[in-house]
């Protein structure tokens, strides 16, 4: 069983009654360790659009490559082995905040076997929720 983080669009929270969830209005990041960021952080950065974590990546291997002649080449490498390696564990987290940024909202975690019942249940959930807000709504505006 994995852990996967839903993030979703302002816009669908606020549209939720009447529409169903699709693969454009939701996220879900599953929490795991991402070798892909720790064997090639700046392409990963790049793939996921996260500017800004790429110039702090570039600025910190800027400055182990100044501290080289103070620390030595064996100690810059294994800090930049020690930092690519967080980048790999804290993937979903630095992922998370990037699109937290660009206004996506956590709606909670999901507990799956793999990305399909992720999304299954995802969107079961949310239907859930969409029929129970329709009733509130029924409920407090009679017809």
């Amino acid at each position: 069983m994995s852990i996967y983080r839903v993030l979703q669009t302002p816009n669908k929270n606020q549209e939720m009654i009447n529409s169903i969830i699709s693969d454009d209005d939701s996220l879900l990041i599953k929490e795991k360790f991402s070798w892909f960021a720790f064997l090639l952080p700046p392409i990963w950065a790049i793939a996921n659009n996260l500017w800004v974590e790429l110039i702090l990546f570039i600025a910190a291997v800027i400055f182990l490559s100044l501290l080289n002649p103070i620390i030595g080449s064996e100690a810059s490498f294994w800090l930049y082995i020690l930092g690519s390696f967080w980048i790999g564990v804290e993937a979903c987290s630095i992922l998370t905040r990037s699109k937290k940024r660009k206004g996506f909202v956590a709606m909670g975690d999901l507990l799956a076997q793999n990305d399909e019942e992720a999304f299954a249940s995802w969107v079961n959930s949310s239907l859930d929720f969409t029929n129970k807000k329709h009733e509130e709504i029924l409920q407090e505006n009679p017809k």
